[in-house]
């Protein structure tokens, strides 16, 4: 599994910040918690951490992964969290792009 963006560098490609959460969310860090598989199908449970506009949060999400042939086709990342409603406003909002 991954491991979290973090130190000096995190955030500086244009890789590692793909939806530009690192200027919204600049220390933005994720931590993998848990994982199952069954098949193609993945969940990761994760816990996010960060300074946003409003202070410090910690975030509790899930990700459902469907990887046919180790080929990502579909990442669901669910989180309640208002950060990531902020973070939306900020990038805009990609559902049903």
């Amino acid at each position: 599994m991954a491991q979290p963006q973090q130190g000096p560098r995190a955030g500086q490609g244009a890789s590692d910040c793909p939806a530009g959460h690192c200027h919204f969310i600049p220390d933005f860090r994720a931590e993998p918690i848990e994982h199952a598989t069954n098949g193609d199908v993945m969940f990761v449970r994760w816990i996010a951490r960060g300074t946003g506009p409003n202070g410090a949060f910690e975030a509790v999400g899930v990700d459902r992964i469907i990887a046919p042939n180790g080929y990502v086709r579909e990442n669901l990342i669910v989180s309640d969290h208002p950060i990531f409603a902020e973070f939306a406003k900020h990038v805009g909002d990609f559902r049903g792009a």
